[in-house]
């Protein structure tokens, strides 16, 4: 971000895609008079919806919910727009319609990729029925397969007589699955499970760290308490670490952040919850290889929905020290906090992260356990894999971070 300006704008510009989608979730059902737009105050304290400043000036680009306020367009909705490559998306098309257009037409589907390759068409003949029906389901159901990474445009144009009378589009965000150049030897330390269940899936031979001199390259700490082992003035897993290895915290991270600056490692102060009903915050992150095959230099949007919904985990550290690859930000609190930072250590590095990557792991548990579940089994998987995908992004950034541990 060149500029404190532009940041805050790609802040905004969250708060603008979520009206702009809601705008248009409210026009195509045909059964909604109204809609208001929530975030008009303009008192200092109760500015949470991000949608104008304390002045009334807008906080985004306005053109992010222009485009779901034409008076013609066709709606693409995607049931999953995050997912892994060779995953599968069910996209409806539905017509907002204000001018009262009205007879047979083609509706013409194209899937293109990031650059900007052909990987899907299809035509469809449809009917728009026009005058009081503002809002309308052309066409239901039509599954998308995804190959490649990155950004995927799904993109419906309404033909006529060879012409295009309207079209509307959206995009789909796949992960690649990427466990390359993953050190061979490496721990965890956990007592939830979860890592071991995620090392299992992996296929990566990971020992379970139990306490004294860790082995391998990197340690991960999951539900684990600190320990003080060795000698007393640092641990043995700092004296590890210091050798040229890597300790990454993903889980318990107030309590490592305390253990590791009462032993002078780092300087953190503190830990600052983002408020998960009404108050606002948000993450943003820089380029760096530990978001290899994520958005990277952005603010966090429906990209990394998996870390943003209300039943998850959001907190920042108050740390003074490391680089800050993600930081955050929260309503009310003038200062900026690291969501994931990364500590040197002598010849190694330290890794501390806030991110809710657990809740990513437990949610991926969810299918492992559905199919031994009896009758159960068919609709548990449905759920757990549905809840799945959004997820790749979290699984991905462990990946990422183990890959930077060589």
């Amino acid at each position: 971000f060149p500029t404190v300006d532009q940041l805050t704008l790609s802040m905004g510009n969250v708060a603008y895609y979520y009206q702009g989608r809601t705008i248009e979730n409210i026009r195509i059902n045909n059964t909604i008079d109204g809609y208001a737009i929530n975030g008009w105050e303009s008192m200092k304290l109760e500015n949470h919806s991000g949608v104008v400043d304390n002045y009334r000036n807008l906080k985004g680009d306005p053109a992010l919910i222009a485009r779901y306020t034409a008076p013609l367009y066709v709606a693409v909705k995607l049931n999953r727009k995050v997912m892994a490559t060779g995953d599968t998306s069910i996209a409806d098309f539905y017509i907002v319609n204000t001018v009262n257009l009205k007879g047979s037409f083609d509706l013409q589907v194209t899937v293109t990729d990031n650059q900007q390759q052909l990987r899907f068409t299809k035509k469809i003949p449809v009917a728009v029925s026009g005058g009081t029906r503002y809002g309308e389901l052309l066409y239901a159901g039509l599954p998308l397969a995804v190959s490649t990474a990155g950004y995927t445009t799904v993109e419906a144009r309404l033909i006529q007589n060879g012409k295009t009378v309207t079209k509307g589009d959206d995009l789909i965000f796949a992960v690649a699955h990427d466990a390359a150049g993953i050190p061979a030897e490496g721990m965890f330390a956990d007592t939830s499970g979860i890592l071991k269940s995620f090392f299992k899936a992996e296929g990566l031979t990971a020992k379970e760290y139990k306490s004294g001199r860790p082995e391998g390259k990197y340690l991960v700490i999951g539900a684990f308490q600190p320990q003080q082992t060795g000698n007393q003035l640092v641990t043995d897993i700092l004296e590890w670490v210091n050798e040229g290895n890597t300790l990454m915290v993903v889980q318990n991270t107030d309590a490592w952040a305390a253990h590791l600056a009462q032993k002078e490692v780092l300087d953190y102060r503190g830990t600052k919850e983002l408020r998960t009903t009404w108050y606002g915050g948000n993450f943003f992150s820089r380029e760096h290889a530990l978001l290899n095959g994520l958005p990277q230099a952005s603010v966090f949007n429906w990209e990394y929905q998996c870390f943003a919904t209300y039943n998850k985990s959001r907190r920042g550290l108050r740390l003074f020290n490391g680089e800050t690859v993600v930081a955050c930000v929260a309503d009310h609190a003038k200062e900026v906090y690291s969501a994931l930072s990364v500590v040197p250590h002598g010849r190694g590095k330290i890794i501390i992260c806030t991110l809710d990557i657990f809740s990513c792991l437990s949610e991926g548990m969810q299918k492992e356990r559905a199919e031994g579940d009896g009758e159960n089994a068919a609709m548990n998987t449905i759920n757990a894999s549905s809840a799945n995908r959004a997820n790749i992004v979290g699984r991905q950034l462990l990946l990422n971070m183990l890959k930077f541990s060589k």
